[in-house]
């Protein structure tokens, strides 16, 4: 007599298809999760929330005697204040900071935000500068840590070899910021 209570077994070709299924249903959750995870939600943000600039224009006098005309020079010392955001689960240690800018004329311009034992050496060439620093705060320092869900801010300082105009009339400058163990962000300079 037939047992009407006892399941059909299953054949292997079922088990295959089904494992087949289960496999990719699991690839294609990973990959969803991915992709939204990692390219909709940053691990970084950064911002600048002000730039204040110091302009200076260098005349070099030549002696008397000498047939050289005078010759001049403009420099542009930027102090940002910089917020960085850890939108991680771990925390970030900043490698570097720098910027590009690109001027109304002219080819593209890369400048590293000063280190400590530059700065000493910059307030002493340029006192004004110490005022603007002194406002502006502690400095965002390369080696920083920043804990989970955690922000960074201070300020950089920047040095671009053109003047005010220049500056003001730019094309874009960015600012990046390298981290050790994870990848570079970018921000915009307000205009």
């Amino acid at each position: 007599m037939a047992d009407f209570f006892q399941p059909e077994p299953r054949s292997s070709s079922t088990k295959t298809i089904l494992i087949s299924a289960l496999v990719l249903v699991a690839l294609f959750a990973a990959g969803f999760f991915y992709f939204f995870h990692h390219e909709n939600h940053p691990f970084a943000e950064a911002r600048i929330t002000s730039v204040q600039t110091l302009p200076i224009h260098t005349v070099f006098k030549h002696q008397m005697g000498e047939e050289i005309e005078d010759r001049s020079e403009d420099v542009i010392y930027l102090i940002a204040q910089v917020t960085v955001d850890n939108r991680f689960r771990a925390p970030l240690f900043l490698k570097d900071l720098y910027a590009d800018l690109t001027p109304p004329e002219g080819a593209e311009l890369h400048s590293s935000a000063a280190e400590p034992r530059d700065i000493a050496v910059i307030l002493a060439s340029y006192p004004k500068l110490k005022i603007l620093l002194d406002q502006a705060g502690k400095p965002l320092r390369r080696e920083t840590t920043i804990a989970p869900g955690a922000s960074a801010s201070g300020y950089i300082l920047l040095q671009y070899p053109v003047d005010e105009k220049a500056w003001q009339t730019r094309q874009a400058s960015t600012l990046h910021i390298d981290f050790y163990h994870n990848s570079t962000i970018t921000t915009l300079f307000p205009k």
